[in-house]
Parts: structure tokens; C-alpha cells; sequence
């Protein structure tokens, strides 16, 4: 046990999630094409959406003709939005940047569908990937404890525990490296917000990855939302 802990330490201290310079968005409008889609969406309404006090508020909206459709606009706070079609269930969650992307509709499962030439959205599937060690492992702790508890093997019940606790603070380090490295991305911001937010760290670690964001990341809805919370 204590062997795979020090490896997960060692992945965690060398992950890759590094920012490549050239990947930093330039404040010029956004471009989303919308492709794949089949004939049920034509001449239905596509609209951009983002989740504001508990209500939808509706960002920017397109009619869909052709199997696609372009939104194009400028968005002051990147951050999570959503795309919805008119009269079919299921949305497209995405982040919204000054930046121009294309998305392969899923039509069957909208959540599905594949977000391409984007900095910003394909950075969570890369933080998703190099992650995975970790909820393999926490699943793999959790299995293990339920088989305890139905034997009532209470020694057993405290290793898990004390290996739980130990992964949870490599899983914080890792978010943490991963803001270090990738100080531009929105997804870093919506990361540190939920850290300080659910206090999994301490204000002062907060205070210092919040300076370490910058162009996107600091211009986001969740870093807008943190700045109040961080002022001395």
C-alpha cells in the first residue's frame, strides 16, 4: 500500500498538465461551428446558455439549417456553458472562450459530442486522462471498504481510512500542480473555485494560486466569483 501511494506522489510531482504558450487565446470573439448535425435539427434554434443565480440565461442563439450552424460573438467572462437545441433533450456542456472551435455533434447524446480546436476545453480532457489514476484507486478503496464494513473487520476499516485520507491529499496536490501549470486555463479557475469554495484548502493557498491566474482563467465567471471572497 505505502509503495503505491509513494508512485502516486511520484505521477503527481511529474504530471504533464503543462500550458503551451502557443494555446493561450487571443481576445478576439468567439467562433463555434456546430457540424454532424442531422436532419431533425434543421431550421430548430440552438442557443448558448449559462447557468446565472440559479436561472438559464440564454447568451447567444442560432437557427440550425444545413446539418450545422456558426454562433459567433464576444464573451467578457470565459467560464461553463451549454448548448440546447429546441425539442431534444440533452445539452452540450463546453467552455465558452474568445476562441474559434468546432463541435462534432453527438445526436443522439448531445453530452457526447467531440469539442475540437480548442485550448480550453481540450485541457479537461488532459487533466481528465492524467487523473484517472486517482478515481481508480479511490474506487478500488471504496470496493475494499464495503467488504470490511459487511464483515465488520474494524482494523481492516482504519487502513482504508488512512489510505483514503492519504489519496485525498495527493488528488489536492495534483489539482493544485495542475493550476500551477496551466495558469491561463478557465478550467484552472473553476478548479481553485471549487478547492476554496468547499474549503479543501486554506485561504492563503487560495489567495496565492488566484494570483498565479491570468489571461482566460482570470477573466472567468468563477474567478470573478472568487475575487470577493479572496480580498484581505
Amino acid at each position: 500500500m505505502k509503495y503505491i501511494l509513494l508512485l502516486i506522489i511520484m505521477l503527481v510531482v511529474s504530471t504533464s498538465c503543462k500550458e503551451n504558450k502557443q494555446n493561450i487565446a487571443v481576445d478576439n470573439g468567439y467562433t463555434i461551428t456546430l457540424k454532424n448535425l442531422k436532419s431533425w435539427a434543421n431550421n430548430r434554434k440552438a442557443r448558448i446558455i449559462k447557468v446565472e443565480n440559479r436561472k438559464r440565461v440564454v447568451v447567444d442563439s442560432i437557427i440550425v439549417n444545413d446539418g450545422g450552424g456558426v454562433f459567433k460573438g464576444d464573451i467578457k467572462l470565459s467560464g461553463k456553458h451549454y448548448i440546447t437545441f429546441d425539442n431534444k433533450s440533452g445539452v452540450i456542456e463546453f467552455i465558452l472562450s474568445n476562441e474559434t472551435i468546432d463541435i462534432i455533434v453527438n445526436n443522439e447524446t448531445p453530452k457526447l459530442s467531440i469539442i475540437n480546436n480548442s485550448p480550453q476545453n481540450n485541457i479537461i480532457t488532459t487533466y481528465t486522462n492524467e487523473s484517472e489514476y486517482l478515481r481508480k484507486y479511490i474506487s478500488t478503496l471504496k470496493a475494499k471498504n464495503a467488504g470490511f464494513i459487511k464483515l465488520k473487520d474494524t482494523l481492516s476499516i482504519n487502513k482504508i481510512k488512512k489510505s483514503y485520507d492519504s489519496i485525498t491529499e495527493v488528488g489536492i496536490n495534483f489539482d493544485k500542480t495542475f493550476i500551477k501549470n496551466n495558469p491561463s486555463k478557465v478550467f484552472s479557475a473553476i478548479i481553485l473555485e471549487r478547492l476554496t469554495l468547499s474549503k479543501t484548502i486554506k485561504k492563503s493557498e487560495a489567495k496565492l494560486l488566484f494570483k498565479e491566474l491570468k489571461n482566460d482563467a482570470i477573466n472567468s465567471i468563477a474567478a470573478k466569483k472568487l475575487e470577493p471572497i479572496l480580498k484581505d
